[in-house]
């Protein structure tokens, strides 16, 4: 995303509460697990990885979205027992007038113990409308989850 006023990313946790995600460093709780997942070990080697850094937040359903501008960009998932949803401030690099750093808005599937040979799907869709609402963006994500 080119340096949207936001760098947050919004998404329903427990109770189906809105959460918001807007990591103050690259890597520093980072990446979202969903509400069932079990702790992750703690973060060892490369600490501003983002799979690495869990954040304290969990997500309840599979979908999350960021603001730019007058815009939104919604990712909605099929549900996957690897999804993991990150935010990172810079993860996009600065900006090119050098003001501002872009963030990456990023999902990550964490596979323990992968089998060679094996395939794990992601089924995924991405969405970029004007900004209507969190209603509008619920509405999006039951065209694609029923």
């Amino acid at each position: 995303m080119n340096a949207p006023e936001d760098k947050s990313i919004y998404f329903r946790g427990p109770q189906s509460r809105w959460q918001q995600l807007a990591t103050q460093l690259h890597g520093r709780d980072a990446s979202v697990l969903p509400v069932d997942a079990p702790a992750p070990p703690p973060a060892s080697e490369d600490p501003a990885s983002l799979y690495r850094n869990v954040s304290p937040l969990r997500y309840a359903e599979p979908f999350f979205y960021g603001r730019i501008g007058d815009m939104v960009l919604i990712y909605i998932f099929r549900p996957n027992p690897y999804l993991r949803f990150a935010q990172s401030p810079s993860g996009g690099g600065v900006t090119p007038e050098g003001d501002d750093t872009n963030p990456a808005w990023d999902f990550q599937l964490v596979i323990p113990n992968p089998e060679a040979n094996r395939t794990y799907p992601l089924d995924l869709r991405v969405v970029y409308k004007p900004w209507a609402g969190r209603a509008d963006v619920l509405a999006e994500v039951k065209k694609f989850l029923p």
